[in-house]
This record gives C-alpha cells, structure tokens and sequence, in this order.
C-alpha cells in the first residue's frame, strides 16, 4: 500500500468536494471515465462483523485524501495535479455507496485549469493528529472506478496525560511539573492473540507489538497534564510516521476477523526509560481498554516549599540585644552573617533535594538584632544588682570547723537585698554576715529601690545548697602551729583563713530578673 501523506495543509481548508448518499456515482463531465476513484463502496462484515456490536449504529468520520491527476488515454499522466480531501461520513454497520465528485473549477487547485481530462488515482487514509482516524481504518482496492473500503475496527490507542497524587518518601501529595523537565514517556502497545497464554486463573498475557519493520510498536511523549495523543495517526517530527502509526497502516492493530469474530486485544503501556527522570517522576497506572481509550496516570516527587523565615528573639527587651533565631528544616540550611547590628540570613535547599523542590517565596532576609531603647521614668535611674558571695565551708578543711556558712552582701545603689534559708528571712550579723544552718537551702533576691530600674537582662535572683555538716567526717587535728623565723607569725591560721574566704561549695544557681 502507498504510503501516507505526509501533508502540512490544513484538513478544513482543503475539503473541496461534496459526498452524498447511497446513490449511484456520477462523474463531472470533466472528469476522465477511466478515472481510478469516482464512488466508494464501504462494507461492514464479511461471514461476520468486523467491529464491537455495541458501536452498531453509531457515527464515525474517516479522513481521505486523494491524488488528482490529468488522464490521457484513460491512464494518468505527469506530476499530481493536487489532492482532494473527502471526509466519509459513517453509520457503523450500514453498508452503502458514496460518490465522489471532484469540481474541475476548484479555486484552490488552479493546475486544474486548462486541463481537459482529470481524474483521481487513489484515495488513502489521512493520518495526522487530531484529524486522523482512531478506532478503524480500512484495507483497500479499487476496480472499474470503485473503491472498495472494507471497514475494520482496530484498537483504540488514544490516551490523555494526567498528572496525579503519588506516595514519595513517605509522603503522598501532588507534584509539580517544573518548567523543561517534564519527563519523556515512551508508550508502547501489547498484544494478545486468540490462542496464546493465559495465566492460572484465565488472565490474557499480552506480549509487545512488534511492527512489520521489526521494531517495537512504541512512540516517545514529552509528559503534559491533560494533554492527549492518538498514536495511531500521528507523524513525526522528520515527518515520517510513528511506530504505532505505521502498526495500524499495516493493520496489525485489527481486532476483529470478518470470519472468526474478536481475535486480538490490545493493552496500552508506559515508561519511564531515563533512568534520572525516573527518580523524579513515576508512571502510578495506564487504566482504559482497547474500545475506549486510556488515561496514563503520573506522578512527580518534585513539589513547590516556601522556606519558613528566621525570627529575632529578646529584641523586645530594653538594653538587650537581640539574637536571630533559625528554624528546624528537613529540607534547607540557613546561613548567617552579621555586620554590627544587621543578620544577613539565606535558606539554603539541602544538596539531596536540589531536583526534589520547586522554592516559592523568600529565601533571604535582613534582620536588626538592635535593642530597643528603655523607656523610663526621667526620674528612674539604672541600677544593676551585685551577686553575693557565700562561704561554704567542708569538714575536709580542719579550719573550717570553726566558722559557720554564710553570705555576704555588696551594698550597690538603688538594689535591696533579701536572703533565706529555707524560706526563712536572715538578717545581717554586725560584721554584714548572713549566717545560715547547714543543709539549707539558701536564696538571694534582689529588688530595685524607689527611683531605680534593672535592666531586663539584670540577674536578681541567686540560690544554692549548703553541704549538709561540717562534722561528717569529723574535724581533721589541726597541724602544729610554726613559728616564722623572726616574726613568729603563725603559718597555719593565715593558710586556713584564707582557704575560708575562698571556698565555695554545693551547686549555685543565678537566675535573670523578668
């Protein structure tokens, strides 16, 4: 069979002839006798149908187009003079005979101008897109200026695109396609035939459609959600027809015998062959069948994240600067540089999903980690509290058995003091000594006088716990005093008396003002 026409003129523009109905063929005094194409003689079954009886009476168009040529002697002469393009209109299972006629004065083939006799040679199916046929086609001959068209159901390969929810690292949620990095899809068709395998409970198994030429019956998609194809009319980009196409030219999509009945099916499948994309995108199911149509369903781990921005804490706080605050993120680092009082901060994708995430919104931010200024009364002055020391004494050091804890006080401008121990207010012996009892619980508060403020970052509380004897283990002896040599001043006391002031024991707690 002649092969299809691999034309760029647009179908409607071209339908330059009129069909009418199942009345004899009458051709234009213009047109040759011998002409090879006057009517079309279309058929439906032989000992039986060749279609699904459920499309019985339903509508179907199949698009032509056909060789128009000068005839001399009843034979066609020279280059095509043009092409007309009928469009059949079809009622599934209603044999009939359609006559074509040609206008020799078509406007929109001027060649025919000037020529006596024209006539078609052939007539072939038009494949191209949209416009080509889909669930049958036909296997041809002509005779004595009839063309025979024996209609045959073929497989339906038409699909749509749809891009759906898939499950990715744990997660299901919609994906995105992002902007040139859709996923190329390849589609194949596989075939079961009358007599081959069936699994253990009666399933078909279907093999792939291997084309006449000897490769796969596969054509290749660049992924868009909601699109839709038709495989089986469609021509490549080097305007050669596809694989699928080129199966249903040679008819190796019929589904029905016109004397067996139903003896092959027709699965659609689809692939992700690249093995990058494949990481990013996923074919989740192709669902349809060989009457209706498919869907091809896909997901995509790539989806849109706005990164959460960083905050500055304590910026509120009079006298107090603030500190910029990042957040938690499976999926970005943030990074900081400071420059006086200015954070310069950016959100950084995690190098394992640079290809995993669309980034939406803002993913830098300048932040003033300033401190607010402190607004007072103008009579209020700063003052800023002074922590107290505390002896602690051990039993491990022989002069301490001899001195009782205790906490001493600075006096500080415009701070008062309160110590307890275990909840119970001490007062200052006469040397300024708070002294409290072994195993207490000793507490320190500060509070700002009539006319003074602390600062909101000022420590005004301090507590800690004393050790709970000085006699367990019992007082070590104490070491013979020596005399320094010509002094005499006694070396022992000083060395204890010092390790006194110094020591301090249990655990000290200091806690801010609020």
């Amino acid at each position: 069979m002649k092969n299809w026409l691999r034309a760029t003129t647009a179908f409607a523009g071209a339908a330059a002839l009129t069909l009418g109905g199942a009345v004899a063929a009458v051709a234009a005094n213009s047109v040759d006798d011998a002409s090879h194409v006057k009517s079309f003689d279309v058929t439906w079954s032989n000992n039986v149908k060749r279609y699904d009886p459920k499309l019985e009476g339903t509508t179907v168009y199949m698009p032509l187009y056909c060789e128009v040529y000068e005839f001399k002697n009843g034979q066609a002469t020279g280059d095509p003079l043009g092409y007309e393009w009928p469009m059949l209109k079809l009622t599934v299972g209603k044999d009939e005979q359609i006559p074509l006629n040609v206008d020799p004065k078509n406007p929109r083939n001027p060649k025919y101008e000037g020529v006596d006799k024209i006539g078609v040679d052939d007539c072939y199916q038009y494949r191209n897109g949209k416009y080509g046929p889909s669930q049958f086609t036909f296997s041809t001959g002509y005779s004595n200026g009839v063309k025979q068209v024996y209609m045959d159901q073929q497989a339906n390969t038409d699909f749509t695109f749809k891009l759906v929810e898939g499950e990715w690292d744990g997660e299901t949620y919609l994906g995105e396609i992002p902007d040139g990095k859709a996923p190329t899809i390849t589609i194949g068709v596989s075939q079961h035939k009358a007599g081959d395998a069936v699994t253990e409970d009666g399933q078909k198994v279907y093999k792939p459609l291997i084309t006449k030429r000897g490769d796969p019956a596969a054509n290749k998609y660049v992924f868009a959600d909601g699109e839709s194809h038709r495989p089986s009319a469609e021509i490549m980009p080097s305007r050669e027809d596809t694989p699928i196409t080129r199966a249903s030219i040679g008819n190796s999509l019929n589904m029905f015998s016109g004397y067996t009945g139903r003896y092959q099916w027709y699965q659609l499948t689809a692939s992700i062959d690249d093995p990058e994309e494949a990481k990013l995108f996923r074919i989740e199911s192709v669902e349809g069948n060989d009457l209706d149509g498919w869907t091809v369903k896909v997901s995509s781990v790539v989806r849109k994240i706005t990164p959460e921005a960083p905050t500055v804490v304590d910026s509120n706080k009079c006298g107090v600067a603030g500190t910029v605050q990042v957040p938690e993120s499976k999926y970005f680092d943030y990074e900081q540089v400071q420059q006086g009082t200015t954070v310069s901060v950016a959100a950084l994708l995690k190098q394992d999903f640079k290809d995993k995430f669309v980034v939406e919104g803002d993913t830098q931010w300048e932040l003033s980690v300033a401190s607010q200024p402190c607004t007072v009364d103008p009579a209020e002055e700063l003052a800023t509290p002074v922590a107290p020391k505390l002896i602690n004494p051990s039993a491990a050091d022989p002069s301490s058995c001899t001195v009782e804890p205790y906490v001493t006080i600075q006096k500080t401008e415009g701070v008062a003091y309160t110590v307890t121990a275990n909840g119970v207010q001490l007062k200052a012996n006469k040397d300024g000594n708070y002294n409290y009892p072994y195993n207490s619980k000793v507490e320190v508060k500060a509070s700002a006088l009539d006319g003074y403020f602390f600062a909101d970052d000022a420590v005004a509380e301090w507590t800690w716990d004393s050790h709970d004897t000085a006699m367990d283990p019992a007082c070590k002896p104490a070491e013979p005093k020596k005399k320094i040599a010509k002094t005499g001043a006694e070396v022992a006391s000083l060395v204890g008396l010092s390790a006194v002031l110094l020591l301090a024991g249990g655990v000290l707690t200091a806690r801010k003002f609020m």
